[in-house]
């Protein structure tokens, strides 16, 4: 929705591509606006914004999820040995 609509107010100016991540064609945009060519363009974008920001919304999903991943592998785990010796504690 937030994509959508800042395609539709403000795609002339390129806001939607800073939104995206895409700082290069957002500062195109800006460069450009004045001759409303980002204009026409976001008018078009409006059609395909949706499936725009669903890839993105996967990619950073991925990000995040090999982010836990790595802080998951990096954290010392418990031997067996440590867990059965608090397990025995806690039930005498």
């Amino acid at each position: 929705t937030a994509g959508f609509l800042l395609t539709l107010f403000l795609g002339n100016f390129g806001g939607h591509r800073f939104y995206l991540g895409e700082t290069g064609l957002g500062v195109l945009y800006l460069l450009f606006f004045w001759t409303l060519i980002p204009g026409l363009i976001a008018l078009f974008e409006l059609f395909v914004i949706s499936e725009r920001i669903e890839l993105y919304n996967d990619a950073r999903r991925r990000e995040i999820v090999m982010q836990i991943k790595m802080m998951r592998d990096s954290q010392p785990r418990e031997s067996q040995s440590d867990s059965t010796l608090v397990s025995e504690v806690t039930v005498t």
